[in-house]
């Protein structure tokens, strides 16, 4: 049976994320690292998903090199917010403001393709089933640019830090 793969690296998501293998269907998730750790942990998987924030993705956007030369087939989703969400929760947390966290993001989709990768966008979320199943129908890497707005957590009332405490006791 074809494993799927699920790589998180983004600072946020991994606050209720978990690096765990489904017995039945071999699906792998890890927590530990976005695009590098993807094309070395592709042997097999019938889907490979990295999910990167813009900021950790930017920080090894040159294993798109590696993985164009080697042809791999994956797809990493970009979620866009020109900032270290983690790092600015840390900052409001200990300090109540945030300095030094944010930035102005290249356009992905051309950074992909000067990479000689696919290079899609999502504009509105209703797109994403669609922009995704012809990502994953490519024959190498792809990178999607998902702009999010994480200040829709602070209007609900969500704190990352209480959904996942036993996860996280050292934050």
């Amino acid at each position: 049976m074809m494993k799927k793969l699920l790589v998180a690296s983004m600072a946020g998501l991994l606050l209720t994320a978990c690096t765990t293998t489904d017995p039945v269907t071999g699906e792998v998730r890890s927590n530990r690292a976005g695009t590098g750790a993807i094309i070395g942990a592709l042997g097999g998987a019938a889907a490979a998903i990295a999910i990167c924030g813009d900021g950790g993705f930017l920080m090894n956007v040159q294993e798109l090199e590696t993985a164009h030369r080697l042809g791999l087939p994956f797809v990493v989703l970009v979620w866009t917010d020109g900032g270290y969400g983690l790092i600015e929760m840390h900052q409001r947390r200990k300090f109540h403001k945030v300095a030094g966290t944010r930035f102005d993001n290249p356009d992905f989709v051309q950074l992909a393709q000067a990479f000689g990768c696919e290079g899609l966008r999502v504009e509105r979320a209703g797109q994403l089933p669609g922009v995704l199943a012809q990502a994953l129908a490519a024959r190498g890497p792809v990178i999607v640019d998902i702009p999010v707005d994480y200040a829709e957590n602070e209007k609900l009332g969500i704190d990352l830090w209480k959904l996942a405490p036993e996860a996280w006791p050292s934050l």
